[in-house]
């Protein structure tokens, strides 16, 4: 159980904290970190319940590695949006 929480929550949050300070709009931000939270969380129900609840744990995998990837590609987005902002603006500011 420890691997899983250390292993992807730290990644997860600096992802985050990344988003907020590029201006990254917070619902936005908690809205992708659901996916996180309830991977981290049936991926737990699924250690502690067993063998048994083997479905549990991978559906909790697969919640976790999406909210990882989302918040990657939110990154990725809202960085290259931030650029383009900032080159067009750049770009029509004309200095005579």
């Amino acid at each position: 159980m420890e691997e899983h929480f250390f292993e992807n929550v730290p990644l997860g949050l600096m992802m985050m904290a990344t988003l907020e300070l590029n201006g990254f709009p917070w619902w936005m931000i908690a809205g992708l970190s659901v996916f996180l939270i309830a991977g981290i969380h049936f991926h737990t129900k699924g250690i502690n319940d067993g063998e048994l609840a083997f479905k549990k744990r991978a559906i909790g995998n697969r919640l976790t590695l999406l909210g990882l990837a989302l918040l990657a590609v939110a990154n990725i987005s809202w960085v290259s949006y931030l650029l383009i902002a900032s080159i067009r603006f750049a770009t029509s500011v004309y200095v005579n």
